[in-house]
């Protein structure tokens, strides 16, 4: 390794203490005493429902015991690291399909658990106890509660979430909140009357955030579906693309609709490879540094699909609404007829471009789950991964 610069400089910035691995955060510890939820919602305030085939009723999938004292002890790194070992060795061997599939089911669900695991303690960082306990105020039939940070998501929180409260030095009853409605740092929630009725304000409150653990459980449900000829066909293909279709494969005959990604050959023959399909079985992965025009990229080939395969439907995922939404504005130029931007109701539509707004599933000001038939007329549909996995 060669370095530059001034030794002794270069020394102080150097580490102190060989590298260690940060520690999961332990989840806080749930107070004791009787839970009384909130209220049912008034008629017409209910989630809309999702007018598709009953899908498969969502399981709890806790965290098992077992595994939150293999974390207690700190060993979670090695058994994590003791199932990709047992995968890869399948993987390598290729001859036994049913273990493969067994072997990633196995290690998958160790990352969720531990990753459920650090979320916990990460949301715990925000609660309001002790010395940071708050205040509500009385707002019509909500209790609002200002959060700071909440407008930069630290805490997130969303509506339908839920939380805890209790008045400050109560022990045997506390009181669960959810989230009815969404302001930078204020989140007015639905308590049961017998606390909104008996809060004097001023009284300090002590509030524990709840994490949602609904994309967790969907996450593991999507590992239940995980099966031989899957592992076999998707996850870990055995018919590998070959070397020379790869290298000759054809430009995209029709002209780009983005000049700047016409102009690149690399950008350019990308797009190629991806609309000729010459790389299947395996997905085509495009990564690099910010700026460097992944997204830019992958807008050129949306496009070119839509245009050149009439039968042809794209389902467009990010992780995150702020990602989706830059991915269905740089796709504007489609119809509102041809693409649906597929939002959750629990999203607040004023938070939403209005570019991006005219591609939604909005009524009332309220953002709804179309009916299937309107899903399916579409020939792109842009939506975070938690509402295409619904």
């Amino acid at each position: 390794m060669y370095s530059s610069g001034d030794a002794d400089l270069l020394n102080d910035l150097g580490p102190s203490a060989p590298f260690e691995p940060k520690r999961r955060k332990a989840p806080t510890n749930r107070w004791q005493g009787s839970e009384i939820p909130p209220p049912p919602p008034p008629p017409g305030k209910s989630p809309p429902t999702i007018p598709l085939e009953a899908p498969p009723r969502l399981k709890g999938h806790a965290i098992p015991q077992d595994w939150k004292n293999i974390c207690k002890l700190g060993e979670e790194d090695d058994e994590v690291q003791r199932a990709h070992v047992a995968l890869d060795a399948f993987v390598r061997a290729y001859n036994d399909h049913l273990s493969i599939t067994k072997a990633y089911i196995h290690l998958h669900r160790r990352l969720l658990w531990s990753e459920e695991i650090q979320l916990e303690g990460d949301l715990a960082l925000f609660n309001l106890e002790g010395d940071k306990a708050t205040t509500f105020e009385k707002t019509g039939r909500y209790l609002r509660l200002t959060v700071a940070g909440l407008a930069e998501k630290r805490p997130s929180l969303l509506v339908g979430d839920y939380l805890r409260a209790r008045l400050r030095g109560e022990t045997t009853i506390q009181y669960i909140g959810q989230v009815e409605i969404v302001e930078r740092e204020d989140v007015l929630l639905c308590f049961d009357n017998r606390l909104h009725n008996a809060y004097i304000s001023g009284q300090r409150v002590e509030i524990q955030f709840i994490l949602n653990r609904r994309p967790l459980r969907l996450f593991h449900q999507g590992l239940e579906y995980v099966t031989p000829d899957l592992t076999k066909n998707v996850l870990f293909p055995s018919e590998d693309p070959s070397h020379e279709a790869l290298m000759t494969t054809k430009d995209v005959t029709a002209s780009p609709f983005n000049r700047n990604v016409g102009d690149n050959p690399e950008q350019w023959r990308a797009v190629s490879r991806i609309v000729d399909r010459s790389h299947m079985p395996y997905p085509f992965v495009v990564f690099g540094p910010p700026g460097t025009g992944k997204t830019t990229t992958l807008v050129e080939a949306i496009l070119q699909f839509v245009k050149s395969e009439p039968m042809l439907k794209v389902l467009v995922c990010a992780p995150t609404n702020t990602a989706a939404d830059v991915l269905c504005k740089r796709l504007t130029q489609m119809n509102t007829t041809e693409m649906l931007r597929l939002m959750a109701y629990s999203r607040n539509p004023r938070e939403v471009d209005p570019e991006v707004l005219r591609y939604t599933n909005q009524e009332d000001g309220q953002f709804v789950m179309p009916r299937i038939a309107k899903i399916e007329g579409m020939r792109v549909v842009v939506a975070t991964l938690s509402t295409a996995s619904r």
